[in-house]
């Protein structure tokens, strides 16, 4: 049975004030959690010798990082611009359970809910994608008077390099560009999408229902072919 922590490693706050550091801790996260809300879960570790170094999401749910096990990260420790240093301490590992009924029924009946109503909300959107092919208007004139927001989004590509191309660094689903927790399957459907058709798509955490169209391509699909076999010649 391991020793319980000396009180300097069970509270950093201390050692935070004096070497004048900014001290912060997180409630209790899933890797999920840690991957997509945290800055500190996408910074990466300075150790090891490899190209891609891991980054402390990755790092927290493994055996490569145990607790009280300081860890010092860097949020882009491959670059020239390496942004701001982290020492990063996991305190508490809770391991996965399923819990009682009685213990989550609230978030229960509330996940029901919200799928039912973005059941409801898809079914309308698909609607109101069907009477806006059918319609002569354009996609501002038909969703006028609406209680509807209509987005403009700026180009965007499937995938993109958060810090550029030539980083060592997979290219990562495309962010920020106007429309909110849209994944994968999402993109995927907005790429296929032909001429002036609209299609009605929900976002992967079901909080929106959008009618989507394409407004306009940068390149046509002839174009971005040509451009790939040349490339690869």
């Amino acid at each position: 049975t391991p020793p319980d922590p000396p009180q300097r490693l069970v509270d950093l706050e201390p050692v935070a004030e004096q070497y004048g550091l900014v001290y912060e801790k997180s409630p209790l996260m899933t890797q999920r959690e840690l991957a997509t809300e945290s800055i500190v879960g996408l910074s990466r570790s300075v150790e090891g010798s490899g190209q891609v170094a891991p980054a402390v999401y990755q790092l927290a749910f493994s055996d490569e990082l145990g607790l009280y096990e300081p860890l010092l990260t860097n949020e882009n420790p491959a670059s020239d611009w390496q942004g701001d240093w982290y020492l990063v301490v996991k305190v508490e590992d809770q391991p996965s359970r399923t819990p009682e009924l009685e213990e989550v029924r609230d978030q229960v009946v509330e996940a029901w809910k919200r799928q039912e109503a973005a059941q409801k909300a898809l079914l309308e959107a698909k609607k109101l994608a069907e009477e806006f092919e059918a319609s002569d208007q354009s996609f501002e004139e038909f969703f006028e008077g609406r209680d509807i927001e209509v987005i403009t989004t700026d180009l965007f590509s499937r995938k993109e390099f958060p810090n550029g191309p030539g980083q060592n660094e997979a290219p990562l689903l495309s962010a920020g560009f106007g429309l909110e927790n849209v994944g994968a399957d999402f993109l995927d459907e907005v790429f296929n999408l032909e001429g002036d058709a609209a299609q009605a798509l929900m976002n992967f955490d079901q909080s929106t229902a959008y009618v989507v169209q394409i407004r306009d391509r940068e390149r046509t699909k002839n174009e971005l072919r040509n451009l790939f076999l040349r490339e690869a010649n």
